[in-house]
């Protein structure tokens, strides 16, 4: 008799047990979802930390967009790193098992200058890429843009593939179309390639001729401008694509400040090598090369040159 009352016991035990388990479970649930609702309700009343910041009624596109180069994914949740864009590779993210939820907005590198001087050709056929940027998109979330899998035109690169400039800026549209075709619900945007400015001109008159008109498209990413040492030049190439709404690859801090008028966006790591070169005295480090505090520090800096040049 006291047997059964035990086992009745014991299983009045486990469901009550099961019951708390499962309201718990459903209680942090709601609990996420309330914080994440939270998060998208405060990244829509200040429009990103950027816009606030960079913002100018000078500017030819209204704002300057700045995404900070991130060498770690774990970037993307940072609760320093709210509100301020960021710049992530694919051939980072491919390396996690389990993707978590951003919370900030940012954009995907393909990584196609590391694959191409790798390989000298792609690697990833667009199916595949199309399966990563679709799980980071859904994954992930809050991502802005992603970019195609481009050929960069510059001489080096044009030495490792064996290729023209003109064939290289064929292929960066063929691919284009190919994710624009399998996964038109995805944000990929065009990418203008070349190394002179007429490479430029006549790269614009390519995507017309496939009946893309870039002047429609929200955004058309600049390549081929990172490992460049004359601002001038890109400065040159970008003004005479005006109105195109650019976003500048990889550019130089001291690119950034001298151009970034005439662009709606860029990118840049720039920060890391100023991080080994020149760490933050303050900073317990022998290197800042992977510093969060000098990475914020490099960006305020550098989109506060873009403000003051707007200005003068």
């Amino acid at each position: 008799m006291k047997a059964d009352h035990d086992i009745i016991l014991r299983r009045s035990l486990e469901m009550m047990t099961k019951e708390y388990l499962v309201d718990e479970v459903l209680n942090s649930q709601i609990e996420i979802s309330r914080l994440k609702s939270d998060l998208y309700d405060l990244h829509d009343q200040i429009g990103t930390y950027d816009m606030a910041v960079e913002n100018s009624t000078e500017h030819p596109h209204g704002s300057f967009i700045f995404y900070l180069g991130a060498h770690e994914p774990s970037w993307l949740r940072h609760i320093e790193l709210v509100g301020i864009p960021l710049f992530v590779s694919t051939r980072r993210l491919g390396r996690l098992k389990n993707m978590i939820p951003a919370t900030t907005r940012w954009a995907l590198d393909s990584g196609g200058f590391t694959e191409l001087t790798m390989h000298g050709k792609w690697t990833v056929t667009p199916q595949e890429y199309i399966t990563q940027v679709r799980r980071y998109h859904d994954e992930i979330g809050m991502m802005d843009w992603a970019a195609p899998q481009d050929w960069m035109c510059e001489p080096h690169m044009l030495e490792r593939t064996g290729l023209t400039v003109e064939k290289h800026q064929e292929n960066t549209i063929s691919n284009y179309l190919d994710l624009k075709t399998l996964a038109p619900e995805l944000p990929f945007i065009p990418v203008l390639q070349g190394w002179t400015r007429d490479d430029y001109l006549r790269h614009v008159q390519m995507y017309m001729e496939h009946d893309i008109d870039l002047e429609a498209e929200n955004l058309i990413g600049l390549g081929s401008v990172c490992r460049r040492q004359a601002s001038d030049e890109v400065a040159t190439i970008a003004t005479s694509l005006h109105p195109l709404r650019l976003h500048g690859f990889g550019a130089k801090k001291a690119a950034i400040v001298q151009y970034g008028s005439v662009l709606a966006s860029a990118d840049s790591m720039a920060w890391t090598v100023g991080g080994r070169k020149r760490p933050d005295p303050s900073c317990p480090k022998r290197t800042c090369g992977d510093c969060l505090h000098y990475a914020l520090k490099w960006r305020n800096e550098t989109i506060r040159g873009v403000n003051d040049r707007l200005v003068e």
